[in-house]
């Protein structure tokens, strides 16, 4: 049996020792709370990479509103869509394609498949519109197409130094064409359905060039029926011709 001063000492030790584990939780908590201090007061670090193969961006609905990845063929693009219509930015064929809602009207801003830049503007019919071409070479011209997609109008500075302006029907057959060539003789000619020269007028840039027709009149077969020249002398001479070629009435 344990004296009353065995018993006192023993307490005291058990208090010792309760005083000591105190102390080094109460350490021990303030490491951990100053730990966690520091976490949260550590300013946000930016990665330096993020990998990823697709980025969905979605409305508050969670429906899908834009997308950034490769496209079938492993090229990136960027896509957004909405009500009014989409917008799409690709490398396949670079450039930034608008489509309204319809899925017709729109435009494309970016490379043609030569390697040109082109702004195309499309109608209802999606293929008509007008389109902007400029071409590696130098080439460079404005088009307005029909409902199937044909040129109907053009008007093009050629790389050759040559300009024109044409005009063809539903088709695709020129009908009428006006144009400068790198000389800077001008030249204008109508044709008809069948492609056959009816009507073409020339103009030379300097005094003292050759006799030359300056006006001529062509029938269906592309006979030449009717021409009027300027002679170097500045006087002019109108020709009539019959079927068979030969001329029936001349002036002066």
């Amino acid at each position: 049996m344990h004296s009353p001063q065995d018993l006192l000492l023993r307490v005291e030790r058990l208090e010792r020792d309760n005083r000591r584990w105190k102390r080094s939780f109460l350490a021990l908590g303030l490491l951990l709370l100053g730990a966690t201090a520091a976490g949260f007061a550590r300013p946000h670090q930016t990665p330096e990479e993020i990998v990823a193969k697709r980025f969905i961006l979605q409305d508050a609905s969670g429906e899908d509103v834009g997308l950034f990845g490769p496209d079938r063929n492993g090229n990136p693009h960027l896509t957004f869509r909405g009500e009014a219509g989409m917008a799409l930015l690709g490398v396949t064929q670079p450039g930034l394609l608008i489509r309204h809602a319809d899925g017709k009207r729109g435009s494309f801003l970016g490379l043609d498949g030569r390697g040109g830049s082109q702004l195309s503007l499309t109608g209802t019919e999606f293929t008509n519109g007008i389109k902007l071409v400029v071409q590696e070479e130098g080439t460079s011209g404005v088009y307005v197409l029909n409902d199937t997609g044909r040129e109907r109008v053009s008007m093009e500075y050629l790389s050759n130094g040559n300009s024109q302006f044409t005009t063809r029907d539903d088709d695709g057959k020129v009908r009428g064409f006006f144009g400068h060539d790198a000389g800077g003789t001008s030249s204008l000619v109508l044709l008809d359905g069948g492609g056959v020269r009816r009507i073409g007028a020339l103009v030379h840039p300097e005094e003292g060039s050759p006799d030359v027709p300056v006006f001529a009149v062509q029938d269906s077969q592309g006979r030449l029926r009717s021409e009027l020249t300027l002679n170097l002398d500045d006087s002019a001479t109108l020709r009539m011709f019959r079927q068979d070629g030969k001329p029936v009435f001349t002036a002066p």
